[in-house]
């Protein structure tokens, strides 16, 4: 086999592995949105996991002042068929050193708001909150909202920015 044609069967091999992966991390869809009543951000999912995606997106940002009386909403929609058991659906607000930085540990002293809840989802099946909350000081806070299941990982992500 020459040059060109292992490049191309190498290349088909790599496309297909990137496909069966976007495939399988399709479970849930995931929206976010964050608003101090008269700004809001939104964001739309998800993402995969860096596993599967290794350099993150930049994520979208809201900045707001540091007086403001925050709301997150949150609506996790399980898209797949069959039903799943024991779904982990994990949203939090931690204080991060810098916008697009990777989820910290959630140390109690960092973690402002987090929610967990473990459930079983029919297909189409959803679960949504809506959270009050204010920022305990100026700087960027990561607001995470993630479904783990059996073959899934998703999440979407908001830099809140305090000023």
């Amino acid at each position: 086999m020459n040059r060109n044609a292992l490049a191309a069967v190498l290349l088909h091999l790599a496309a297909i592995g990137a496909v069966s992966q976007t495939a399988r991390a399709g479970d849930y869809k995931l929206d976010l949105a964050v608003s101090d009543g008269t700004h809001k951000q939104a964001v739309a999912g998800p993402t995969t996991m860096p596993a599967t995606q290794p350099i993150l997106p930049q994520r979208p940002s809201l900045t707001v002042s540091l007086d403001s009386k925050l709301t997150a909403k949150w609506k996790v929609i399980y898209t797949a068929k069959p039903a799943t058991k024991d779904a982990l659906v994990h949203f939090f607000v931690v204080r991060t050193e810098r916008t697009n930085q990777a989820p910290p540990a959630l140390a109690p002293a960092a973690v402002l708001l987090e929610s967990a809840q473990t459930l079983d989802f029919e297909s189409n099946g959803t679960t949504s909150a809506e959270m009050g909350f204010s920022p305990l000081g100026p700087g960027v806070y990561l607001v995470r909202l993630e479904a783990h299941g059996e073959s899934d990982e998703s999440f979407v992500e908001i830099d809140l920015i305090v000023k």
